[in-house]
């Protein structure tokens, strides 16, 4: 069961379809420096034992996703994207929230993700969370050579 309840009646939390790859990645030119192919989505929405994916929509149209890996026990988080002219409405915590009770409900261990080093409000998002800084991959983003933060959450 998905929980609606944090969202407003006209945005719709689902889990991610394979029919979501176009739309995931032209959202993901509007989000990020270096976007995934929608060939890369279609892959990941295909191998769903070893995924996961929310995507939010309004009158069906994708206006966030959020997704992670299985590897071992642990989850790790690929990304979180909202479109810019639907941020600062607390969507990217209710897919935060809903990838997080997702991997609680499969019985893993911990979240991991990496993080811009100059994403602030990202990486206050995640410590709300309860992740905290684990490490630092240098020179982690070819676009411009910015570290990555490596962030983790112990699950219960």
């Amino acid at each position: 069961m998905i929980d609606q309840t944090a969202l407003p009646p006209e945005i719709v939390l689902r889990e991610g379809a394979v029919a979501d790859a176009c739309a995931l990645a032209e959202l993901d030119t509007r989000c990020f420096a270096i976007p995934w192919s929608e060939q890369a989505f279609a892959a990941d929405l295909n191998d769903s034992g070893k995924t996961c994916y929310y995507v939010l929509e309004e009158e069906g149209k994708l206006i966030g996703y959020g997704g992670w890996w299985r590897v071992v026990d642990e989850a790790e988080i690929m990304n979180i994207a909202v479109d810019p002219h639907y941020r600062r409405r607390g969507l990217a915590m209710v897919l935060l929230a809903a990838l997080v009770r997702q991997a609680q409900k499969e019985g893993l261990t911990a979240m991991t993700l990496e993080v811009r080093e100059g994403n602030h409000p990202a990486i206050a998002l995640y410590g709300r969370f309860g992740f905290e800084k684990a490490g630092l991959r240098r020179e982690y983003y070819a676009d411009n050579k910015e570290n990555a933060i490596i962030m983790l959450k112990k699950l219960n």
